[in-house]
């Protein structure tokens, strides 16, 4: 793998690498620190590497265990109990399993895409290429899955909103 190619790779995915740690519970500094980490330790290993398309994931996999790792760490010296909780709270873990749900609506395809675009925060150029579309196509097929789910999703809260009115008329007239 060449020096210029780790170089686009670590300047298109270093953000993407950050809201992946973010994700998954790391606070601000500490994602930022450890993704600063795991992409000096993909270069380092870079030989290890069989498919140059794959450094996102593999530089992400490096990452998540520098950070089970310093979980661990933290768990043996007692510091997780004065640590503040920035686990997400009942409301976003209903948003993750209800976006998981919607995400069923979509064509395998509209699925990967969106996952791609606003997931692993990859560009439309990239995207297009890996899926072998043109980028209009690609940004056209993004733009329609998400109206989609839009209107569905209004849809849904607008049957919500009747039932509710309904019982509490219900519960009034009783």
């Amino acid at each position: 793998m060449s020096h210029d190619f780790f170089a686009t790779a670590y300047q298109q995915g270093y953000r993407a690498t950050v809201r992946f740690l973010l994700c998954k519970g790391a606070l601000p500094d500490e994602a930022e620190e450890m993704a600063q980490a795991a992409w000096t330790r993909g270069w380092e290993a870079r030989a290890q590497l069989k498919s140059e398309d794959r450094i996102l994931p593999w530089v992400n996999s490096i990452a998540y265990h520098a950070l089970c790792t310093e979980r661990r760490r933290r768990s043996r010296h007692g510091e997780l109990k004065e640590m503040p909780d920035k686990r997400p709270g009942p409301a976003s873990c209903l948003a993750e399993i209800d976006v998981s749900r919607l995400m069923t609506l979509c064509s395998p395809l509209d699925r990967s895409l969106l996952l791609e675009r606003f997931c692993q925060g990859n560009n439309m150029e990239d995207i297009a290429r890996r899926h072998r579309l043109s980028r209009v196509a690609t940004r056209v097929r993004i733009h329609r899955s998400k109206v989609s789910l839009r209107r569905h999703t209004q849809e849904k809260a607008t049957a919500l909103r009747r039932q509710l009115v309904a019982a509490r008329a219900w519960q009034e007239a009783a």
